[in-house]
């Protein structure tokens, strides 16, 4: 394994105890299904409750709406805003792009520090109906 990459177990385990909680994403997931949506980009398909979503990886964050239209034609698709409550699991705000409501970065906030493919950098949630 290289180890700028983790394997599916170890992200997947990651993303529901550390990202998908700052979405207000704590209840159980079946994983459906990891693609690429672009060079930099990766989309974590998902159930959780009976709805679907994706979780989208981007190296600097490009991917929106309009884009997962082209990968999901004919679905209904909304991004998901950061659960600002409270009760999920703390990540030092001074790491994420301010205060932007839909966009988590995620990563070390000092540098260097050793990227990670789909972990050290910016996620998004949408709900695919």
């Amino acid at each position: 394994m290289q180890h700028d990459v983790l394997g599916e177990s170890a992200l997947e385990e990651l993303y529901e105890k550390v990202i998908l909680p700052q979405f207000g994403i704590v209840d159980t997931i079946s994983w459906k299904n990891h693609f690429r949506i672009g060079p930099d980009n990766h989309a974590h398909l998902f159930a959780c409750g009976g709805a679907r979503f994706v979780l989208v990886y981007d190296d600097y964050p490009t991917t929106d709406v309009d884009s997962l239209k082209k990968e999901f034609s004919g679905a209904s698709i909304m991004q998901v805003a950061l659960d600002r409550s409270g009760n999920n699991v703390t990540v030092d705000e001074s790491i994420t792009l301010g205060r932007d409501d839909y966009i988590l970065r995620f990563g070390p906030g000092s540098l260097p520090h050793k990227w990670v493919y789909n972990v050290t950098g910016y996620f998004q949630l949408f709900r695919i109906e």
